[in-house]
């Protein structure tokens, strides 16, 4: 991800919601083409099997150790991994959407000295509810910051190195 979890929360929901598209285009864009890659991996082992003679343990046994279709194999995995990162960035964009509501304001926007500039006057009933929405934004960051650290968890064991076909 380009961005921090901490810097995504501030940005406003416009520039948000365009981070979000941007995300999504870039998932499916990653997605087609490991599954074409997938599929044409698919079709060679087919073709292979097909022109290799012998009988049918003979054919799987020349599509199984041939060092082609392993190192195509490995690619996809490799691709598999970076589409598994992007969904990653995909579902924070979302969680953070989710989290400041329809029309959430981002961090800082409340004050904490008792009054809020945008209303004038209210009344103990209003300087309540500001304080409660305050309260509510406050919970949305601590929640923020728990996503942001199961965000690296998840990097790091997305990260870490898959069993890789030996070299024959």
């Amino acid at each position: 991800m380009t961005m921090s979890v901490e810097q995504l929360w501030s940005l406003p929901e416009t520039a948000l919601v365009g981070a979000y598209a941007e995300a999504r285009r870039r998932y499916a864009e990653k997605k087609f083409e490991r599954d074409t890659q997938r599929a044409r991996l698919e079709w060679m082992r087919a073709k292979l099997f097909v022109n290799t003679q012998g009988n049918v343990t003979e054919r799987k046994m020349a599509v199984d150790v041939s060092e082609e279709l392993a190192r195509k194999g490995q690619e996809v995995r490799e691709m598999t991994r970076d589409l598994d990162m992007l969904k990653i960035d995909v579902d924070v964009i979302d969680t953070m959407i989710r989290l400041r509501g329809a029309h959430g304001a981002p961090p800082g926007s409340c004050r904490r000295g008792g009054r809020e500039t945008g209303r004038a006057g209210g009344g103990v009933r209003w300087l309540r509810s500001a304080e409660a929405a305050c309260a509510a934004r406050s919970r949305s960051r601590s929640r923020v910051r728990s996503i942001a650290s199961s965000t690296a968890i998840a990097r790091a064991a997305a990260k870490r190195p898959g069993p890789r076909m030996p070299a024959r």
